[in-house]
């Protein structure tokens, strides 16, 4: 399959939270931060990472075609594109730089999957 790259000159950082439960978001504490921040849901089920805006990648691969990405509820959205995400994980107060490859930018998805098996 033919790709076609789109850098994008920006200086990107996020934070990141991540829930091991769609249920239980409104009973996490969540942390400041100088930056946006990127609320994960950390799926067991899930084969990729997939986010839902663009904005958070630094460089992108667009698919010549987009691809079909199957969810647990049956929906079949379309992905574009494949990136890095460079973020930070806060873990008991401490800021850890992360690198998350090979994430899909699905625009339609209500949210953002870290999938446990990547």
């Amino acid at each position: 399959m033919k790709q076609e790259t789109k850098k994008i000159n920006k200086s990107v950082s996020f934070c990141t939270q991540v829930w091991c439960d769609i249920n239980v978001q409104n009973n996490v504490n969540t942390y400041a931060c100088n930056k946006e921040k990127i609320d994960w849901i950390l799926d067991s089920g899930c084969s990729d990472h997939i986010i839902n805006h663009e904005t958070y990648f630094n460089e992108s691969i667009w698919f010549k075609r987009p691809i079909n990405v199957k969810f647990g509820d049956g929906r079949i959205l379309k992905g574009t594109k494949v990136s890095e995400i460079i973020t930070y994980f806060i873990v008991e107060k401490t800021k850890t730089k992360v690198t998350i490859e090979n994430v899909f930018f699905v625009k339609d998805t209500d949210e953002n999957l870290l999938s446990l098996r990547k």
